[in-house]
């Protein structure tokens, strides 16, 4: 049974004894009212008898009857009729009119008004008026009634009624709101035990979820103070004091993070799949980082977080894994620059033979041409090939991408007589890069669509919030399924005098050298698009 049932049974408890205690003092007061009348208690009188069977009445009612039919409105009315009745048989037949045995019906006025509702005590009021009226005129004829001291008694029956059923119906009121009071704090007790047990539990999810996840996770607030360290990321940067509470500067061991933290917190940029170098003693750890923004319920930031992995391992193993295809790669390139070069060795050798044995200056100026096509031929294959085994990045300085993208537009067009569609920004995009090599990235990828039967190249440049976006779309001859797969492969071409060699250039320019990515999209006889997205950055141009 709950707290609220057991409370109510109780209530009702204490009702239905209340009620009967106040009719015992009725009985109580009846016998003492007999015993100091004129005629006294007899024992085995009718008076006697009345009041014995009204206390027996009483006391089997209180054993036996149900509490819900005890309190009930319906018995309430019984026991009232039955006091009227028993108090005035009894004065009748004591002679009790002569007395203040009247004073009896009081207490039935009162109790009435506690049981029932406020109009009852007036109804018990006016019977009891009438019955004692009644009685008052058989015990004296004739013009009794209007005797001073009767007519005084009868407004107070009214009157106390009036007064009790005031004061009963105040505090059923005050009890009621009192119910209503408890009954609130009650289910609001409950409310907050059931929402501090959720929030304990939450508390302990929380907590075991931040002790078992395999990832670091730091919070700051918006001061930079630490406001959450798990126990992973304590473990990973072997920091043995407790961070929380301090400012992130103050730990030198995450101002790597501290940065990107900041960066999140202040400018409002999440970043993702970061890699960061931190200090650990004397070790150096790379991290993989990933950023969010913190809010409230109100939108409003509140800090910024970041979640980290150690990937120091797999950056070990992604290295030994890119010289092993670098290997791989100059494998292949052997025999690649083993034939590619001894064409041109054998055009150079062939002429010049031809040279020695011709006395015509004509040819021999057009021999020395093709020489030199094959010179240059050669030339340019080994500046691939450096370029392409070349591991050291280039210098990056801020470049304004508006200007390079115009500038290999207008040369292109001058060159091939071709009309680009070039579609820019009005407000400048800058990155951090290599200007000449980016210049040979789109270049490369103009010309590519230009030599692929195109008849219309569109170039568009877009910026976003972290990252600038090139478009290069053509409607020229496409490429299938399989030669998509194999376009960034160095050394496969589909053209006669390709080298096989630009499209891996120009993924090692955007991707190794300038951390962006670039995407193709083709079909053959539809077109294609190349997608360059560049991480903004860097000081103004």
């Amino acid at each position: 049974m709950s707290t609220r049932n057991l409370r109510k049974t109780s209530n009702l408890s204490m009702s239905k004894l209340r009620i009967n205690l106040l009719r015992m003092v009725i009985i109580l007061a009846m016998v003492v009212m007999i015993i100091y009348s004129d005629r006294g208690l007899e024992f085995g009188s009718i008076p006697y008898y009345i009041v014995l069977c009204y206390f027996l009445f009483n006391l089997l009612s209180f054993i036996t009857l149900p509490m819900d039919f005890y309190l009930s409105n319906i018995f309430h009315y019984i026991l009232i009729v039955t006091d009227i009745t028993v108090i005035t048989s009894v004065m009748y037949l004591t002679s009790g009119f002569e007395s203040d045995f009247y004073l009896i019906y009081f207490l039935v006025i009162f109790i009435s008004s506690i049981g029932g509702e406020a109009r009852s005590s007036f109804y018990t009021a006016i019977i009891a008026a009438i019955l004692y009226a009644w009685i008052y005129s058989r015990g004296h004829f004739g013009p009794s009634l209007l005797e001073s001291r009767f007519l005084v008694r009868i407004p107070f029956f009214l009157i106390f009624a009036f007064y009790t059923g005031f004061w009963a119906e105040n505090v059923r009121r005050t009890t009621e709101e009192k119910r209503r009071i408890e009954e609130f704090n009650l289910r609001l007790k409950q409310q907050v035990d059931h929402a501090i047990q959720k929030l304990a539990d939450v508390s302990r999810f929380s907590e075991n979820l931040m002790r078992s996840i395999r990832s670091g996770i730091i919070a700051i607030d918006t001061e930079h103070r630490i406001a959450l360290f798990n126990p992973f990321a304590r473990d990973l940067l072997k920091i043995e004091e407790n961070p929380l509470g301090k400012p992130i500067e103050w730990i030198e061991t995450l101002a790597p993070l501290a940065r990107f933290l900041k960066e999140t917190l202040n400018r409002e940029n999440e970043y993702h799949r970061k890699e960061v170098e931190v200090l650990v003693g004397r070790e150096r750890k790379k991290l993989g980082l990933s950023t969010a923004i913190l809010r409230d319920h109100n939108d409003e930031t509140t800090g910024s977080m970041a979640i980290f992995t150690d990937i120091t391992e797999f950056s070990k193993l992604q290295e030994r894994v890119r010289r092993s295809e670098h290997l791989a790669h100059i494998g292949e390139m052997a025999s690649w620059v083993a034939h590619e070069i001894r064409n041109p060795l054998h055009t150079i050798q062939g002429f010049s033979e031809l040279i020695s044995r011709q006395d015509d200056h004509e040819k021999r100026k057009d021999y020395l041409s093709k020489i030199k096509e094959g010179v240059r031929r050669i030339d340019n294959i080994i500046t691939d090939i450096l370029y392409l085994a070349k591991t050291r990045p280039e210098s990056l300085e801020p470049v304004n991408l508006n200007q390079v993208l115009v500038v290999v537009c207008e040369d292109i067009k001058a060159l091939k007589d071709f009309d680009i569609d070039l579609e820019v920004p009005s407000e400048l995009v800058v990155i951090r890069g290599n200007r000449d090599r980016l210049a040979r990235v789109f270049e490369n990828l103009v010309l590519n669509s230009i030599e692929a039967n195109a008849r219309k190249v569109v170039v568009e440049l877009k910026t976003g919030d972290r990252d600038a976006s090139i478009l290069i779309e053509d409607d020229g001859d496409g490429m299938s399924e399989d030669e998509l797969k194999q376009a960034f492969i160095p050394f496969h071409t589909t053209k006669e005098k390709g080298t096989g060699l630009g499209l891996a250039i120009v993924e090692k320019i955007i991707v190794e050298d300038h951390k962006g990515k670039i995407d193709c999209e083709s079909e053959k006889g539809k077109g294609t698009i190349f997608r360059v997205s560049l991480p903004i950055g860097g000081d103004e141009v």
